[in-house]
Parts: structure tokens; C-alpha cells; sequence
């Protein structure tokens, strides 16, 4: 698809995606989704574009999380990118890290029956961090199930920085570097 390709090659395109796998809504089938996948990382990794994803399985499966590790094991090392809305365990987080790629969190985080989330964020490289808002969707707690809103973010940043004993402005710097290492100067 050339045209894809010469669009993300404009300089002012800064990543690819959101991309990736959903077997959560199986709107389209698994082998559907895997193609399509493989061709935008692969033109990621051609372009040196990160790539932002997504993965969601059913309740309690792993599958497209192995899925899409799967597809990204070829390209470790050429490609850089996100992770975007993670809710995983350790052990997922684990995995996506050893293959160079970052992990950004939402206002999953700050809700009352998230704990185990939280306990899996503390436990990351402050390094390998992004925070998002994913609006209009997962605004925090106190507002949850209402529209998120941009502004909300600063709950996930307050929460975040003291679940990893970091002072507000030295977690500041550290996601500024974060965003810098995967989407480039233009971002920062």
C-alpha cells in the first residue's frame, strides 16, 4: 500500500498507529488483524517511525498479547514504540519491555479496584514510561465514568509519581525524556 507509506513518510508524521490487536471485539478475525499488524510495523520499522499499540483480549487470555509479541520479536531493535493503555501483569509488562518498547498508563490506574495495577507500575523503570488520558475515554477517578478530559491527566501524574517515590518535577523530567526517546524532539 505505497500510499500509506509516502503519507507516514512526511516528516511531519511522528508515529504509526494506533495499531494492533483487539480480540476483545473480534470485529475482524485474529489472522485479519495479524496482517494488518505485520504491515504497518514492518513500514514503522522501515521508516524509523514508532509505532503507538494497542492489545486487548478477552477476560483472562493472553493471546493477543502473544500475538503481538510475536510480531514484534522480528523487528527488536529496529523498531521503538508504545504500548499505549496498559492494564497487563508484571510478566506482559516484562516481555514488552525486553523488547525495547515503552509502556503508557491511563486512568486505569487511579481506580479503587486497580490495585494490582498499580503494584505491577511500581515495579517498572521510571524510564520506560508514558502517561496518556486515552480521552474521551478512562478518566480517573473522581471521574470516572464521565468524559476525560486533557486536563485529568494531572491526577494520573500525581498518583504515578508517588507510586514510584519520585518528587512531581523530577517525574516530570524523566516522562519528558521518555516522550523524547520514543516520538523524537518534535514531541517535546
Amino acid at each position: 500500500m505505497p500510499l500509506f507509506e509516502s503519507m507516514a513518510a512526511r516528516p511531519e508524521v511522528v508515529g504509526i498507529g494506533e495499531i494492533g490487536l483487539d480480540y476483545y471485539y473480534e470485529f475482524s478475525p485474529p489472522d485479519t488483524q495479524m496482517r494488518t499488524l505485520s504491515f504497518f510495523l514492518e513500514m514503522a520499522a522501515r521508516l524509523n517511525k514508532p509505532a503507538c499499540l494497542h492489545v486487548r483480549d478477552k477476560s483472562g487470555e493472553s493471546r493477543a498479547v502473544d500475538d503481538l509479541l510475536g510480531a514484534l520479536r522480528p523487528l527488536a531493535g529496529r523498531l521503538r514504540g508504545v504500548v499505549h493503555c496498559f492494564s497487563g501483569g508484571l510478566e506482559d509488562a516484562r516481555r514488552i519491555l525486553d523488547l525495547g518498547l515503552h509502556l503508557s498508563f491511563t486512568g486505569i490506574l487511579t481506580f479503587k479496584n486497580a490495585s494490582a495495577l498499580r503494584d505491577v507500575f511500581a515495579r517498572l523503570p521510571a524510564d520506560r514510561i508514558l502517561l496518556e488520558t486515552d480521552a474521551p475515554y478512562l478518566a480517573p477517578d473522581p471521574h470516572r465514568g464521565h468524559r476525560n478530559e486533557p486536563m485529568f491527566l494531572t491526577r494520573i501524574f500525581t498518583l504515578s509519581a508517588g507510586l514510584l517515590r519520585l518528587a512531581e518535577p523530577d517525574w516530570s523530567d524523566r516522562l519528558r525524556l521518555n516522550q523524547t526517546q520514543v516520538f523524537g524532539r518534535a514531541c517535546a
